[in-house]
């Protein structure tokens, strides 16, 4: 009796795919996660500079609650802690302590592209952190960054803001990354290897808070960097 045709196993079903289709199968799945791992990753990045502005915004109300809870006084960069002010050893809190009672959430002031790990990524204009100066003695409050994406940066001979970088292996503590040179003060010169800036963290712009509160994103050359104090266009100078 001749054989079933219709029974015998053909030579697809034994073998599965040949070599032709697996390679137009992998090939189709690259292509795939070529075009869905970037469009991912820019949803990434969109939703954590959004994060990181909603964030400006709750710590900038918070620097304003401060000023008006203080007498008008800005926010130190740092004060003894309660009970040890007479104490020669004893330790500080920081700027973003500070404001941080002013939350309910745990540590508004984090960038969530920071890549620093826990120390925040945001830092305190180092012409406007000393202790004393009020919200009255800040001539354009509109105008005037206080608080900004910052970090120590690895090219700081760079002329272009817009082109500096973090460098994420520097071993700088919290407090020496919470306060952001600029170009009036002696460390802005890079006698240090690393020193800490402002920078474009989100797609070519940086996370800032003003001197009123508000916040905003905006490329650090529109902070002026690269102008001298006095420049009208030097908004990290308070004229």
């Amino acid at each position: 009796m001749p054989p079933n045709l219709r029974c015998m196993p053909t030579s697809r079903a034994r073998h599965g795919f040949t070599m032709v289709e697996l390679v137009i199968v992998l090939a189709v799945v690259g292509l795939l996660a070529g075009l869905i791992i970037p469009s991912l990753l820019k949803a990434r990045h969109r939703a954590a500079a959004t994060q990181c502005l909603e964030n400006c915004r709750k710590l900038g109300e918070a620097f304003i609650q401060y000023s008006q809870d203080n007498d008008g006084r800005l926010v130190p960069f740092s004060q003894p802690r309660p009970g040890e002010a007479d104490k020669t050893n004893s330790s500080e809190l920081l700027w973003t302590e500070l404001l941080g009672t002013y939350s309910d959430e745990h540590q508004p002031w984090h960038c969530p592209e920071c890549r620093a790990g826990t120390h925040g990524g945001l830092a305190y204009n180092r012409l406007l952190a000393s202790r004393g100066i009020t919200i009255g003695q800040v001539l354009k409050p509109k105008q005037t960054v206080v608080i900004g994406d910052a970090g120590p940066v690895a090219n700081p001979k760079e002329t272009n803001p817009n082109l500096w970088r973090e460098e994420i292996s520097s071993k700088m503590d919290k407090s020496e990354r919470a306060r952001f040179a600029v170009p009036s003060a002696p460390s802005w010169q890079p006698a240090r290897q690393f020193p800490v800036r402002m920078f474009n963290r989100h797609h070519g712009r940086a996370s800032a808070i003003f001197a009123d509160g508000h916040a905003g994103r905006l490329p650090v050359s529109q902070i002026g960097f690269q102008h001298e104090a006095g420049d009208a266009r030097a908004l990290w100078d308070n004229q």
